[in-house]
């Protein structure tokens, strides 16, 4: 199983996010989420990459990330295009 988000874009698992706190699931395509864990320097295991994240309804840290066998259901969350890829790039290498 993927326990990585590269081992999820290269098998092509979803993440599938959830909140522990109000049970909010989100399933989202990985890559976005791997390219900004990549300009920050985040760890790319899926367990550790949930300390950057918090829940947009109630505000609690830490979700639960697992890789999920299924289609892309939620918005993407990251960077979604290459010119936001590069604009962030930028502004964090000044």
């Amino acid at each position: 199983m993927a326990d990585d988000l590269e081992a999820c874009v290269r098998y092509r698992f979803s993440i599938q996010i959830t909140c522990k706190s109000c049970d909010r699931t989100l399933v989202i395509d990985p890559e976005p989420l791997l390219r900004l864990a990549f300009l920050r320097r985040w760890e790319r295991f899926l367990i550790n990459a949930g300390k950057h994240m918090r829940c947009q309804r109630c505000g609690t840290k830490w979700p639960e990330i697992k890789p999920y066998d299924g289609p892309v259901r939620d918005a993407p969350i990251g960077i979604t295009t290459e010119q936001q890829f590069n604009e962030l790039k930028k502004r964090l290498r000044r």
